[in-house]
């Protein structure tokens, strides 16, 4: 075992110990200290951030982006297969499933103008299956890894060409943190490297290639979690939504500039959702931001990124898993 795989692990150990502790003092420390800090790691990473001087909505392509995307996808395959290759394949990124639960996605009505955009533009109500995830790339139990946590909405019933192969679903996801783990692509394939190695501290701590902010980023929004119905969610990358950008996906967000406004409201009803039969249909779905009518087109180099990086780990994971891939229409029931 390498020294710095040793070293990892050890912070791990450290890592885990602090999860038993966290929720003691952790609110305390958010009400006082998460914002301050917060905003010194944004202000520091908008200092070092170059200014494409991009308009609205221009996206930028990176050099060789096709050849870093493949390049991470074939790490990432390498992880899986390595990892589950005598066992059940799960997911790459978001690994660990809490449940997929039937749900019903209302637009809410009179929505000002500007925010009339795709499957908001009328007062409707889709069917959707939401799914409910934890970080990864591994799934052990919560006390050790719940600090991240992820959502999927896949609403059904939507009409108009797709981006991807799904031809009725528009699928939305976030994670429980308003910044991504890595800026771009070029830096997220040195992630993946260092995951692969059992080395992902020294990503954000080399001292010559330092990501630290993103890791303080990370670890002001990474908690011991109760529950998945209890944390906000955010989509990190952005999205055309009419007028706005965002490409620098390691920025927030200053809600002062980008309110909060209500534009649907998700219903779940109290249902079951452990049955054998929708686990496995849990396990089988696939989430792609690609899921969508090009209003909502996914912008920036990480989101181009993620839709060859999605389809193909999931068409591995499934392959893996003798499952066929699936779309799902709405009017799916699962025995108790």
């Amino acid at each position: 075992m390498s020294i710095k795989k040793r070293i990892n692990d050890l912070f791990l150990a450290l890592f885990y110990f602090e999860r038993r502790i966290d929720p003691y003092y952790r609110d305390t420390f958010d009400n006082i200290f998460r914002k301050p800090i917060s905003a010194l790691a944004q202000a520091l990473i908008n200092f070092k951030r170059k200014d494409d001087h991009l308009q609205i909505s221009e996206e930028k392509l990176l050099p060789n982006e096709k050849e870093i995307t493949d390049l991470i996808i074939k790490q990432m395959a390498l992880f899986t297969y390595d990892h589950y290759k005598h066992s059940f394949a799960l997911r790459a990124g978001n690994t660990k499933t809490y449940g997929v639960v039937k749900g019903e996605f209302e637009v809410l009505p009179n929505l000002a103008d500007n925010l009339r955009q795709g499957v908001f533009r009328y007062r409707k109500t889709y069917p959707a299956w939401v799914r409910f995830g934890g970080p990864g790339p591994l799934a052990p139990p919560d006390m050790k890894d719940n600090g991240v946590l992820s959502i999927g909405i896949k609403l059904m019933g939507v009409e108009g060409d797709k981006l991807l192969d799904e031809k009725w679903t528009q699928d939305f996801t976030g994670i429980s943190a308003p910044t991504f783990t890595t800026p771009n692509i070029i830096e997220n394939l040195k992630l993946q490297r260092h995951v692969y190695e059992g080395t992902p501290l020294f990503y954000f701590i080399n001292p010559f290639d330092s990501h630290f902010l993103d890791a303080i980023m990370q670890g002001l929004y990474s908690k011991t979690q109760n529950s998945p119905l209890e944390v906000p969610y955010f989509s990190c990358v952005a999205y055309l939504f009419g007028e706005g950008q965002a490409i620098h996906s390691s920025v927030e967000w200053p809600e002062k500039l980008s309110p909060f406004i209500p534009v649907a409201r998700l219903r779940l009803p109290v249902q079951r959702f452990d049955s054998r039969d929708q686990l496995t249909f849990a396990e089988n779905l696939s989430y792609n931001p690609w899921h969508c009518i090009a209003e909502h087109r996914p912008l920036g180099n990480q989101n181009r990124a993620r839709k060859s990086i999605y389809y193909e780990l999931s068409g591995l994971r499934q392959s893996m898993n003798g499952e066929a891939r699936i779309e799902p229409g709405g009017a799916e029931v699962f025995d108790d």
